[in-house]
């Protein structure tokens, strides 16, 4: 815990200030009036003909009510600027800070995302068969509610330039001239992804990912299915640019993409017995797909620890059928596990890896407890973002009341002289309720465009570091818009409450002398 103690210093003289200047600009009025004007309170209304003639026309539409209403507006102009101007100052702060701390989680989730497991499970699989055994000892583990088993291959893809986005082909080529690493484009034009993966999924796994993403399941699942899930965005932080950015890698779903496959372990025995290096293209065995939708996330969301990359889903059986060979060309798996109490299950799982007696290579990582410093970062963010919204909410709220209430008990004067004159308490009723009307729908008129303008401001300034889309932020200005006209009603419910019971002669007098 660190306290700045400059803040605190700045902060209370802000305080000091605000109430010395509050009560001196008042004074300092007050000083200049007479005693006999301030009895008789001729400087207090007046009243120009524009608002008779104006009173007429609130006749018309909304009453006698309405009428007088309008003409107190008119006649206390200063009172009811000052009001508008503070539901409008309320209005945008709080559609500005919620605003920003909108576009403070987006970019955080930018730079950085967690995955949702919280064991995962490296397996090497040396001794043929064993894998099965091993994936179906972790899933009966005491502990483990929910597991994902995700083989990797890498792959190369020849891409049509034209399919490729704009953006992301003019990164690929500047990567290209400053590294000097190979050449993005083959002979043939077509433009290289290097290392692209090929993630498989058990096959009931693989049918929930398509129910989650509601697709159709005879177009995804089953012999016949000719169509795969794709990721299709890569994000990172570019020096040149000095920000982050974030790639759509292909600019539509629906092409056909080769995917080349390599025999590792065949391309390194011949590398041995040649002595020398041979090109992996001709260890490369092709599969062609149909890339059917774009996912933004991957089962556990795994796409955002991975930080993005073209990578394509295939279930087992797929694979099978599409190259011949049942798990071909990688002999290692992660198994990612979600348990509630990750410590004791990581334990028990470690406990296994030990004393099975297994071959294969078995390492567990207890990603949950690494993560924790990205969770804590989070949960800050969430902290600040209500607790943010929270304090500003409540300081436009006492700020509105204060103003409302304050301006309503002023008029003890104006209120008994219009009972006195025959005006009922519904009529009285029916004239407030205008006025919460008026008051609302002016600062939303005034408060919403400048809100938005705002808002828009922030998102420069954010987007300038890291690729955030603009949105107008509308269940904060929902919420605003049913806050203003519940907090002016409320105030005004309040304010009559406190002069409901008052005599009518002792208001009267008690403003006069």
């Amino acid at each position: 815990l660190h306290v700045s103690w400059p803040a605190v210093v700045i902060a209370a003289a802000t305080a000091l200030i605000t109430v010395l200047i509050s009560a001196w600009i008042p004074s300092r009025r007050a000083a200049r009036v007479s005693p006999m004007e301030a009895v008789r309170q001729a400087g207090d209304i007046k009243v120009p003909k524009r608002v008779v003639r104006r009173g007429r026309l609130f006749y018309r539409l909304f009453g006698l009510e309405g009428m007088i209403a309008g003409k107190h507006f008119s006649r206390n102009k200063k009172q009811y600027r000052t009001t508008i101007f503070s539901l409008v100052i309320s209005i945008v702060l709080f559609i500005s800070a919620s605003s920003f701390s909108s576009y403070v989680k987006s970019s955080i989730r930018t730079v950085s995302d967690v995955s949702e497991n919280d064991i995962s499970i490296y397996i090497e699989e040396e001794k043929e068969g064993e894998m099965e055994e091993i994936r179906e000892r972790v899933r009966g583990t005491k502990g483990v509610d929910h597991m994902l088993s995700v083989g990797c291959i890498n792959m190369d893809v020849p891409f049509d330039p034209e399919l490729v986005s704009k953006d992301y082909r003019a990164f690929l080529e500047a990567q290209d001239d400053e590294t000097g690493w190979g050449r993005c484009y083959r002979e043939d034009g077509k433009l290289m992804f290097y290392d692209s993966r090929i993630l498989v999924l058990e096959d009931a796994a693989y049918e929930a990912y398509v129910e989650e993403l509601g697709l159709p399941k005879e177009e995804y699942l089953g012999a016949g299915a000719d169509k795969v899930i794709a990721l299709n965005q890569v994000k990172g932080y570019i020096s040149a640019e000095q920000r982050f950015r974030l790639f759509d890698i292909l600019k539509a779903p629906g092409g056909e993409i080769e995917m080349l496959m390599t025999d590792y372990d065949a391309w390194n025995e011949a590398e041995r017995a040649a002595g020398k290096d041979l090109a992996r293209t001709d260890f490369q065995k092709p599969c062609r797909v149909t890339v059917g939708t774009f996912a933004e996330h991957a089962p556990m969301n795994l796409y955002g620890e991975w930080g993005g990359g073209f990578s394509v889903f295939l279930s087992e059986s797929m694979l099978q059928r599409l190259t011949g060979e049942e798990y071909p060309y990688f002999s290692a798996v992660r198994f990612y596990i979600q348990a509630e109490n990750h410590r004791e299950t990581a334990k028990r799982l470690e406990a296994l890896a030990l004393d099975g007696g297994y071959e294969s290579y078995f390492i567990v990582m207890d990603e949950a407890e690494t993560r924790q410093t990205h969770r804590s970062l989070l949960l800050t963010v969430d902290v600040f973002t209500f607790g943010f919204i929270t304090l500003i909410s409540l300081i436009a709220v006492a700020n509105v009341f204060n103003t409302i209430s304050t301006g309503v008990l002023l008029r003890r004067k104006e209120f008994a002289v219009l009972s006195s004159v025959g005006m009922t308490p519904k009529g009285l009723r029916r004239m407030l309720n205008y006025e919460c009307v008026l008051y609302g729908c002016k600062a939303l008129l005034y408060g919403l465009p400048v809100s938005l303008l705002v808002t828009l401001r922030i998102y420069q300034v954010v987007e300038r570091s890291m690729d955030v889309g603009f949105y107008i932020p509308t269940a904060s200005i929902l919420i605003a818009v049913c806050s203003v006209f519940l907090v002016v009603f409320a105030t005004m419910m309040y304010a009559r409450s406190r002069m409901k019971g008052e005599n009518i002669i002792d208001s009267i007098r008690q403003e006069s002398l």
